[in-house]
């Protein structure tokens, strides 16, 4: 919660001097949990799950923009044993900071990534990227590719696609 305060007051002093929006952003994503215990015993495999949130779309430059979101997410993964399967859903609030390139109604770019476990608040860095086409001046389409970077967490992957709108004109 203290690192979302600090992002947060470090972002505040740019939007009063840039072209800044407010938007809203939700889609579907996969988990890719791909894991086998040493023993053969247990795997883990991939479940799907959803996400959504708001976001700020800063510009920087010309094409170049920020985007930092702040989004609650629903991560599903499948535990199977030789005799049965158990699906697990975790709950997180996600803080992708993406570095955004937008050229010809397209958009690419990625960034770093902290998600925060409602559960049993562990903290998780990752990595973002990202591919999008603006549908319109106000709504895009993206799909975001995200992965862990803590190894302790099987090095889960996401594959999701979003629908992104902002407020006003």
């Amino acid at each position: 919660m203290k690192k979302l305060l600090f992002l947060t007051l470090c972002i505040l002093p740019f939007t009063a001097f840039t072209q800044t929006k407010i938007g809203y952003k939700f889609g579907f994503a996969s988990t890719g949990i791909n894991y086998t215990a040493p023993n053969n015993l247990l795997t883990y495999k991939n479940g799907f799950g959803f996400h959504a949130g708001f976001f700020l779309d800063i510009m920087a430059g010309d094409d170049f923009f920020l985007q930092p979101t702040v989004q609650f997410v629903k991560h599903t993964a499948i535990a199977e044993t030789k005799t049965s399967s158990i699906s697990a859903t975790d709950y997180y609030i996600d803080t992708p900071f993406n570095m955004v390139f937008k050229f010809y109604g397209f958009q690419l770019g990625g960034g770093p990534k902290w998600s925060f476990a409602t559960s049993n608040g562990e903290t998780r860095f990752g990595l973002n990227a990202l591919a999008g086409y603006s549908l319109s001046e106000r709504t895009s389409l993206q799909i975001n590719y995200s992965f862990d970077l803590n190894k302790e967490y099987f090095n889960k992957k996401s594959l999701g696609i979003s629908l992104l709108g902002t407020f006003g004109k």
